[in-house]
């Protein structure tokens, strides 16, 4: 016997009682095929079971991975981790209906990352699960397994962080049809990095793609509890929703810049900016999802139906990157955890010359005079590192790998920690949304990419009547 859940608890309130349910874990494997290349896609379906549950926020996704060339100097490493490799999660029911739709999710991913774990655990849960490299100021990911026999796959677990994953009630799956995940695999030329020349790195190839889910099914009696209780409105469920606009500055001039963004919510609640040296797409010697660029933002702000937020506009310079970064970890409600850290910044060996040769005292006794020094990451106007470096960067260049990102928080309950359920974001509708964006001179010389992540309120719902899914925002 168990008591009944808060995660079960769907209209508030619901009195605690003690309930018949056990728990278990499902493995949901992929329906379109077991082996996908860069640029494919493929699909996973959760099941329909009478009186299940499923626990979507704790939902991972495992697969192996190898590169499909069996000589080891044409594979590639990852960029950061395997989130790389995706660049797009669709979730839809199973009508057709989409519940969200997110393109560009591996930059937005290892943005989230940055800011919201540290190096020991890039360290430690990353490098044994999702797929870091491990070594300590290293941003690199593993460099993927080789096509020979010798050679065996890499196993990787990723958890999901957006959408349907951050729903704080359990799924119900006793429905007409069930959730469905669609996942696009992302260019290997952009998911890896490599040393060699672009048109000697080799695809990666993944295998066996599947969910895992943990269930709760409920004896016939906590069911028909739990039926009579929702009724007559049926399960509702907030969650948060993702989605991604893309744009251009084409040059490295001073100036404003201004982009529509067309979100169209009833609750938008953050939007997140990263930008990227417009150079490094598709190159294999850049690390082209997690090299951001400050490019020289010297003011940032939004309008929705004409007012600006905020209302004084965000600034920052050379000398005043502390707005842009306390606006983030506000936006995110990081500033007042005690147990947050990040990995914005990484420390690297300054003003050290590379030696060749033979290895001497002297170049020994320099080594030793050298400290690790802050290298201030987030304050990196071009984020792109010189030719061939690729997959062997080290701390010596550092100085040129960027971590900028920017986020501002729409929400009208700015408080901490708020679990009351509201759905605080501003309200969109029947207007417009525009970015306005200033620029000093002597950015990235070929352009900067502008990416813009709109974070919003829904809700998924289960209709009493067809048993299908829907969603409002």
């Amino acid at each position: 016997m168990a008591s009944m859940s808060r995660s079960l608890d769907f209209v508030g309130g619901l009195k605690k009682r003690a309930v018949a349910a056990r728990g278990y874990r499902i493995q949901i494997s992929s329906k379109s095929g077991t082996k996908f290349r860069s640029q494919e896609s493929f699909q996973i379906e959760l099941p329909t079971i009478a009186r299940s549950y499923a626990d979507l926020a704790n939902m991972y996704l495992m697969f192996d991975i190898k590169s499909t060339s069996a000589n080891d100097d044409n594979t590639g490493t990852l960029c950061s981790s395997a989130y790389d490799l995706f660049n797009r999660i669709t979730i839809s029911s199973g009508g057709g209906a989409v519940i969200d739709d997110c393109t560009n999710i591996n930059r937005y991913y290892n943005a989230v990352l940055t800011q919201s774990v540290s190096h020991e655990f890039m360290q430690g849960y990353s490098a044994e699960c999702i797929g870091h490299s491990g070594d300590g100021g290293s941003p690199l990911g593993i460099k993927i397994p080789s096509a020979a026999n010798s050679d065996t796959a890499k196993t990787i677990c990723i958890p999901l962080l957006h959408s349907v994953a951050t729903c704080s009630k359990l799924l119900p799956l006793d429905t007409a049809q069930g959730l469905n995940f669609t996942f696009y695999l992302e260019d290997f030329r952009n998911a890896l990095v490599c040393n060699t020349a672009d048109n000697e790195l080799d695809d990666y190839e993944i295998s066996s793609p599947r969910l895992l889910v943990n269930l709760t099914e409920l004896s016939p009696e906590t069911e028909m509890t739990l039926q009579q209780a929702v009724q007559p409105i049926g399960f509702n469920m907030n969650f948060t929703g993702l989605n991604c606009v893309m744009d251009t500055k084409a040059n490295d001039n001073a100036g404003t810049h201004t982009t529509n963004l067309g979100f169209r919510y009833s609750s938008l609640s953050k939007i997140t900016l990263l930008m990227f040296d417009k150079d490094g797409y598709q190159k294999t010697d850049q690390l082209t999802i997690n090299n951001r660029s400050y490019a020289n933002l010297n003011e940032l702000s939004y309008f929705i139906n004409g007012v600006r937020y905020p209302q004084q506009k965000m600034l920052g310079s050379a000398h005043n990157m502390g707005e842009f970064l306390t606006e983030t970890f506000l936006s995110n409600h990081l500033l007042t955890d005690i147990y947050h850290n990040s990995h914005i910044n990484f420390t690297g060996i300054k003003d050290y010359t590379d030696k060749t040769g033979s290895v001497s005292l002297a170049m020994i006794d320099e080594l030793h005079k050298k400290f690790d020094v802050n290298q201030r990451n987030y304050e990196v106007v071009v984020g792109k590192f010189s030719d061939n470096i690729g997959a062997t960067l080290n701390r010596t260049h550092l100085n040129n790998f960027g971590t900028f990102l920017v986020s501002y928080n729409f929400e009208s309950f700015k408080t901490p920690v708020d679990d009351s359920g509201l759905i605080s974001g501003i309200s969109t509708l029947g207007g417009n949304v525009m970015s306005e964006l200033s620029f000093a001179s002597g950015g990235p010389s070929t352009g900067v990419d502008l990416y813009y992540y709109a974070e919003v309120e829904k809700i998924l719902s289960v209709d009493p009547l067809t048993r299908s899914f829907v969603v409002s925002d």
